[in-house]
């Protein structure tokens, strides 16, 4: 018997395709993270909303599939890395922020998860292009924000407050709660795109130039000392796609600089410098945690908020 119209147009999508869509889906609304949705007292952004039907359906994929669950060592990190989270919350009692961070990387670990046993090889092509468009539309977002606040037209893009390294500025943030977080999703789309351009898989008419180049404006709108990072992961790319090229002597610099950039970004991120005759207490809640560590007769050191956080959990 010949197929109706009607059974034609119902066609059932299979469930892996379906996963995978909402995998891209996921990656696409993380430079929305800041657009939340507030239900019995918990908080859950776009991209955890989009893992609430994500995680599920992954799971009745990946159990009648047959397709084998295999560990390696990353895993073994990943659950050690719960495990270290758990134990401090044992001594000293799970209170409210221990639960949090506890439920925090318990959903990190989980995505993990998802994302190795769902993501097949021939998603990585899209997958790489999906990362590059989430990127920019972040850095988008963030170039708007921007140019409105340097207007005097304030919006929740942007956020303007004090810097300890150049006074006062307007930050992009974008759609995101801060902005070193909308820089780490710009970052990515930076490395993916300048691979792919250092590779010669260029398009003909300049666009992936166009893409790189906006992608680095944004990057560079949200004043983010993540900036270390992105060169430290520039310098790797283009030394592993042209080290066949390179002298000895450029490759031994190349690494004597990336570990210089390592050292400053440890340092960068768990000092902040203040000169003496700027008001600290601007800064203290966002950069400074804490009195002065060190003080000279023109600067102060102080701990900055990342070491803070790093004490407390």
């Amino acid at each position: 018997m010949n197929k109706t119209h009607l059974e034609l147009d119902h066609i059932p999508i299979p469930l892996e395709k379906i996963v995978h869509g909402l995998i891209y889906l996921y990656v696409l609304m993380i430079p929305f993270h800041a657009l939340v949705f507030r239900f019995i007292g918990l908080t859950i952004a776009l991209p955890e909303l989009v893992f609430l039907v994500l995680a599920p359906l992954a799971i009745i994929h990946i159990i009648p599939s047959g397709k084998k669950l295999w560990f390696d060592g990353l895993d073994l990190f990943v659950f050690g890395w719960l495990i270290a989270t758990i134990i401090p919350g044992w001594h000293i009692g799970f209170d409210s922020v221990v639960v949090t961070e506890i439920i925090k990387t318990a959903y990190l670990i989980l995505l993990y998860m998802v994302l190795k046993w769902t993501i097949i090889p021939e998603m990585i092509e899209r997958m790489v292009k999906v990362i590059i468009l989430s990127s920019l539309v972040a850095a988008l977002f963030g170039i708007i924000g921007f140019a409105l606040g340097y207007f005097g037209i304030e919006t929740f893009l942007t956020i303007k407050r004090s810097h300890p390294y150049l006074i006062h500025v307007i930050q992009a943030k974008g759609f995101t709660p801060t902005p070193n977080m909308l820089a780490s999703i710009i970052m990515m789309g930076v490395f993916f795109q300048l691979s792919k351009l250092s590779k010669n898989k260029i398009s003909s008419d300049g666009k992936d130039y166009l893409i790189l180049l906006t992608l680095l404006i944004g990057f560079s709108l949200t004043f983010s000392k993540t900036i270390v990072c992105l060169l430290i992961g520039i310098i790797l790319i283009l030394n592993y796609n042209y080290k066949s090229i390179l002298s000895y002597t450029w490759r031994s610099a190349t690494r004597f600089f990336v570990a210089s950039l390592f050292i400053l970004n440890i340092l960068g991120t768990h000092f902040i410098i203040v000169e003496k005759d700027q008001n600290s207490e601007l800064l203290k809640g966002d950069y400074i945690a804490g009195s002065a560590l060190i003080e000279t007769d023109n600067y102060s050191i102080y701990p900055s908020q990342y070491w803070s956080l790093k004490e407390i959990s």
